[in-house]
């Protein structure tokens, strides 16, 4: 027999060719498969690597990535119902914390779950409820004075947000609702960016959590609770954002009828006859867009403090020159100062100043004090695209969703609008497009998700029959 066939007794007790071993201080280790659990006794991790044995203890196999790696790599913690071993930390890693204070990891929240471990609402991490309750550890309050009054009112550490997003940020990729509705009309999706602020009453989201999500939590003196504002969002990786951010939302938090949810479009160019064109657009669909609500939405009835979705000003609209077959650079340029003259509210400087002037509203020259300025609760707002340095067009009739679908179909309602605007500038100035019926044709040409245009058409009908019963508002959350 030769010396490489020659039988040996490695550390585990294995008979085998020694050929299939490495001599290592003075005993025989079984050669594993590094990508094959409990394949050997040492291994080689690379092929500039020396072997190394699971008996020092400096490798273990990482039930992340399926293969031996360096301890010091890794992280150990729970990888199974009562059974820990080693892992590289990643997004999906779950901070727990034992009975007696001291913590340890999951690698996910599943695994954490079944080794009795249930998350605190307050601080994102999972206690062992051996020690504490469940109820309280998610029990959902309204936030505290001193934390809504440290939270600041605008979207102002934008740029620290994004970047915190990008770097936590995970796709989903077979997330069927997001990839059908991204599919089924991907120009909205990609050529805009699109903002959301969501109004709660109760219930705080962890820092930790909003960096991931992209979420700044905000001071809204309207409502009990936290305004939470998305940086902006794009594409397929914006809608799946969107839909993550629900999903916490709808766990962590509560609203009611008196909440809001706002939408932000960016994108449509900063032009004189695009903002014009989209605002007659908008009132061309006012009344349309209006049946898709409450009455509500368009009259307040006492339902908030002020009326913060207030109709559009019809004396403007009816006065432009632009409606009376004038189409000229010089009626267009008419039309929109009387629009900024009416929107500063009529400061004297904003008489025929023109738009590449604007950089603020006079009465919030640091754009820093939103409700100072009265005309931005309008349904429809344009003060952001012509005085602020945002660039963007509000939506601010919907009310908080209570589903994903509910949340995606007023978002694209917003931007078919924008890309219709955008598309068909020249014919909404000459007043060729009409208002029955508009918000469903447009959604239509542009071949929107089917379930999106069902669920609105569907909505704008069960509106109709609630009014007619004279409905309470807080129905409206059943639709």
């Amino acid at each position: 027999m030769s010396k490489q066939n020659k039988l040996v007794t490695t550390v585990s007790g294995k008979v085998i060719p020694k050929r299939e071993t490495r001599y290592i201080r003075k005993k025989y280790y079984e050669i594993g498969n590094p990508r094959v659990k409990d394949s050997g006794d040492c291994f080689k991790l690379s092929e500039d690597d020396k072997y190394r044995t699971l008996e020092k203890g400096t490798i273990a196999w990482d039930y992340n990535n399926g293969t031996y790696a360096k301890t010091s790599d890794l992280i150990e913690g729970y990888v199974q119902p009562s059974k820990k071993g080693h892992f590289t930390k990643n997004e999906n890693t779950i901070i727990c914390v034992e009975a007696d204070y001291s913590e340890t990891f999951a690698i996910n929240e599943r695994v954490a779950i079944s080794n009795n471990f249930a998350e605190n609402f307050q601080d994102n991490r999972y206690y062992s409820l051996n020690k504490w309750s469940k109820s309280l550890l998610q029990k959902i309050d309204i936030p505290s004075g001193d934390y809504k009054n440290s939270l600041p009112y605008n979207c102002g550490n934008m740029s620290s947000a994004i970047k915190k997003f990008n770097n936590l940020y995970v796709e989903t990729p077979n997330n069927r609702m997001v990839n059908s509705i991204y599919n089924s009309s991907k120009g909205l999706y990609d050529n805009y960016t699109f903002g959301i602020e969501f109004e709660t009453t109760a219930g705080v989201l962890p820092q930790s959590l909003c960096d991931r999500l992209g979420l700044i939590p905000l001071k809204d003196g309207s409502i009990s609770g936290i305004e939470y504002g998305t940086i902006p969002l794009q594409g397929r990786k914006g809608l799946n954002a969107l839909y993550n951010i629900f999903t916490e939302l709808d766990k962590r938090t509560r609203f009611d009828f008196t909440c809001s949810m706002h939408v932000h479009i960016g994108g449509l160019p900063r032009t004189n006859k695009k903002i014009l064109s989209l605002y007659k657009l908008m009132n061309v669909a006012e009344n349309d867009f209006y049946s898709f609500f409450p009455l509500y939405k368009k009259e307040n009835m006492g339902v908030k403090r002020k009326h913060y979705t207030a109709p559009l000003n019809p004396g403007l609209f009816a006065s432009f020159t632009t409606n009376k077959g004038k189409m000229s650079d010089a009626h267009i340029e008419h039309d929109m100062s009387q629009l900024i003259q009416l929107l500063s509210g009529g400061d004297p400087s904003y008489a025929n100043k023109p738009l590449e002037s604007i950089t603020h509203h006079p009465s919030d020259p640091t754009n820093s004090r939103k409700w100072n300025v009265g005309y931005r609760y309008k349904w429809f707002n344009t003060i952001p695209i012509i005085f602020t340095n945002k660039k963007t067009v509000e939506y601010r009739m919907f009310s908080m969703p209570n589903t994903q679908l509910k949340m995606f179909s007023f978002l694209t309602m917003s931007l078919a609008f924008v890309q219709y605007a955008n598309d068909h500038t020249d014919q909404i100035i000459r007043n060729e497009v009409s208002g029955s019926a508009i918000t469903l044709q447009i959604l239509d040409y542009y071949s929107v998700q089917k379930d999106i245009f069902s669920y609105l058409y569907k909505r704008r009908g069960a509106i109709k029959v609630m009014e007619r019963k004279n409905y309470r508002p807080l129905e409206e959350t059943t639709i």
